[in-house]
């Protein structure tokens, strides 16, 4: 009789294994973080254009709060050029906020207080600290812990940002910032022809996102 392929007797178990979110060429899931702090974002839409290292911590967390110094760094050295470090916590603010004050985390972080984006890349199994490079438009390009991400991976990431973050935007010209990330052309162009006085400022972020998509 013959004996079963090895692949077969494994396939119910892989099967079974949930898909890896995270893998570099997929695309963001739609995030809200509530109560974005140490930003001038007024929502995570805002970071479109910007490359974001995405930082799960928690409070109880001590490997979380060695890697506080080296995020820092990397804020310091590449957020003028259109880098952001974005800090996602389930964390109460009671707990979460003593935390910050303590670690001297300088950048911006938000709550996933429904864990949909903690779910999305499977937390509970890859663990924390865990981060995650998206390119200016959503793309997912790298992931793993904070300390092993290297500065030529950002540094290359940092092709095709806005020259100036959404939150510094005219008020008429941010609903461009989802046509744009979309790579929607067409509907870029139709809304920032309406835009009358904002139209000059709309178009040269669509010659911006033409650039960096090569078209």
């Amino acid at each position: 009789m013959p004996r079963p392929s090895l692949f077969r007797l494994l396939a119910p178990f892989l099967l079974a294994l949930p898909a890896l979110a995270q893998e570099p060429g997929e695309r963001l899931p739609p995030i809200t973080l509530e109560r974005l702090t140490q930003s001038q974002a007024r929502s995570f839409d805002e970071f479109t254009g910007r490359v974001v290292l995405l930082e799960f911590f928690a409070h109880w967390c001590q490997p979380c709060a060695l890697s506080v110094k080296h995020l820092n760094e990397l804020e310091a050295s590449f957020g003028a050029r259109g880098f952001s470090v974005v800090g996602v916590t389930m964390d109460k603010a009671a707990d979460a906020e003593p935390w910050i004050a303590k670690t001297k985390a300088g950048y911006a972080y938000g709550y996933d207080a429904g864990g949909k984006l903690h779910e999305h890349f499977d937390i509970q199994k890859t663990g924390i600290p865990f981060s995650v490079l998206v390119d200016p438009f959503g793309t997912i390009l790298w992931s793993g812990h904070p300390m092993s991400l290297k500065d030529g991976q950002i540094e290359r990431a940092l092709e095709g940002v806005f020259a100036t973050p959404i939150w510094g935007w005219p008020a008429a010209a941010r609903a461009l910032a989802q046509p744009l990330a979309r790579g929607d052309l067409g509907a870029a162009r139709t809304l920032a022809d309406t835009l009358g006085a904002e139209a000059d400022f709309a178009r040269a972020r669509l010659d911006e996102r033409v650039a960096a998509m090569g078209a």
